[in-house]
């Protein structure tokens, strides 16, 4: 959910060369705002957007997280429950209210199905041969149908993908192996300052059961504020300050890439096993060797998985963050995303978009293969916590 309404302005508006489509909704009307330069009406579809996300937030998922707790296994007592806010506190109430009505309003509804069904006699086969072999043949021909589709389909495509390929190539697609340096070394930054502040949030949360309560929906809301809706203050304070966009665009990556650096990290430091924590406490070890022997060593699973993830968040991002629009000027940076920025919303290139699409697509599964997965490998046989 906290990615959806992130990406909530880039699903509602879709542009391709001339060709403009815009859905009703809070993302197209925070897009239109930011393309005008609104900031009044920016403010208040943003103010809207956090109120949704808090309702949700205090009625929707808390309930559930303290319901989950139920599920825990764990030898010794288990920690307390993660709640939220205490301002959320009472709204968070409303959540098993709403339960209970829902159910008395459809409680009737259900009965009487249940009594419908019932009262009708099973249904035997062997009375209705015919039947039976009708609703066979056409289940054959419905899978024979679905299956001659998909062949056409993906025969269709990868014949549409080669036409595209054997097109004059523009002159800029020379531009792409340097542009996706580029665009890495961004994303590799915004990688570091995300570590930065994210292993430590996650280590202070394994020792305060009351910083982890306040850090985790805090985070959940922060973490939904779409990128476009930050444009007035990086535009404002960081170009015009700097003078650059490089900074800008690294810190928009970074709103893609450090929420899910720490919520992997917060779910990593919530499945240390309480007996564990004990264990060490009775064994007199120091806060630095705790961190040493049982905290860091349990995060490294949770740290990669969202490693993996933030750098799929970063470069969905990348696109966001390397070229906006703002008051009617145009702001960008020489980058992947750049690229296909420009071939999608300037010149509808098709070819361009697809080269741009098959690098990042090449780049993503190289890491994945000859960077990740070993990493990974590694981690979940050496770090794992057995009994």
């Amino acid at each position: 959910w906290m990615a959806g309404w992130y990406f909530l302005i880039a699903c509602e508006i879709i542009t391709a060369g001339p060709a403009h489509y815009q859905l009703p909704g809070l993302g197209s009307f925070l897009m239109s705002a930011a393309d005008k330069g609104r900031s009044r009406e920016m403010v208040a579809g943003l103010l809207v957007l956090l109120a949704i996300i808090v309702l949700m937030d205090a009625i929707v998922w808390q309930p559930l997280s303290n319901w989950a707790e139920k599920f825990r296994y764990e030898f010794a007592a288990s920690s307390e429950p993660m709640r939220s806010l205490g301002m959320l506190d009472a709204l968070s109430a409303l959540g098993p209210a709403i339960t209970h009505m829902m159910r008395s309003l459809l409680r009737p509804l259900f009965r009487s199905i249940r009594r419908a069904f019932s009262s009708t006699p099973p249904f035997n086969p062997a009375a209705y041969p015919g039947m039976v072999r009708a609703a066979n043949y056409a289940r054959i021909a419905a899978l024979t149908g679905f299956a001659v589709l998909l062949v056409y389909a993906v025969a269709d495509g990868m014949i549409a993908l080669v036409r595209t390929l054997l097109e004059p190539w523009p002159a800029v697609s020379k531009s792409i192996p340097a542009a996706t340096v580029f665009s890495i070394l961004r994303l590799l930054a915004a990688y570091l300052i995300s570590l930065a502040w994210t292993v430590p949030c996650a280590i202070a949360a394994s020792e305060s059961q009351r910083f982890a309560r306040r850090l985790t929906p805090i985070a959940e809301i922060i973490g939904s504020i779409p990128a476009t809706a930050l444009f007035p203050l990086i535009v404002v304070f960081v170009i015009r300050i700097t003078g650059g966009m490089n900074l800008a665009s690294i810190l928009l990556i970074l709103t893609g890439m450090q929420w899910y650096l720490l919520f992997n990290l917060l779910a990593g430091v919530s499945q240390i096993p309480a007996d564990l924590k004990e264990a060490a406490r009775a064994f007199g070890l120091s806060r630095l060797a705790t961190w040493r022997k049982l905290t860091i060593p349990s995060l490294i699973p949770s740290l990669l998985t969202g490693s993996i993830t933030a750098w799929g968040g970063g470069w969905n991002a990348l696109i966001l963050s390397e070229y906006f629009v703002y008051h009617g000027r145009t702001y960008q940076v020489f980058g992947l995303g750049a690229l296909l920025d420009e071939a999608t919303y300037q010149a509808g290139s098709g070819i361009m978009i697809l080269l741009s699409l098959l690098s990042m697509v090449l780049v993503v599964v190289m890491l994945n293969r000859l960077v990740w997965r070993r990493f990974y490998d590694v981690a979940t046989e050496r770090f794992k916590i057995d009994y």
